[in-house]
């Protein structure tokens, strides 16, 4: 099975939203909600699955805050400089300040984000 890797990545992106989904306590999931409205540097990974291919987000925020978000595996949507993903507890979406990404994947690498 092939393994994660790294298909683009935002120097600069705002995560705009975090939705709790029902699977998750809110006490544990909390923490996410303080990095909303913060920006920094964005990084997407292609994970293989099984039959299917997800991705996964690293997202470093700038300034003071001392931690990152590294999402789990779920489904990505990119458009118009917005980025979503799900995964089984959370909602996140993210607005791409500085586009296209630093390090761009080929064509066939990007049949595996979803567009639209």
């Amino acid at each position: 099975m092939p393994r994660t890797r790294m298909i683009a990545s935002y120097p600069r992106a705002e995560l705009v939203s975090v939705t709790k989904r029902p699977e998750m306590d809110y006490d544990e999931w909390r923490w996410r909600e303080d990095l909303v409205g913060q920006t920094g540097r964005v990084e997407v990974y292609e994970v293989p699955h099984k039959v299917f291919t997800e991705h996964c987000i690293l997202f470093e925020p700038e300034g003071d805050i001392e931690y990152c978000l590294a999402t789990g595996r779920g489904d990505l949507q990119l458009a118009d400089n917005k980025m979503e993903l799900v995964t089984k507890n959370t909602q996140y979406a993210f607005k791409l300040l500085d586009n296209p990404p630093t390090n761009d994947v080929s064509n066939k690498d990007r049949e595996t984000v979803k567009e639209g």
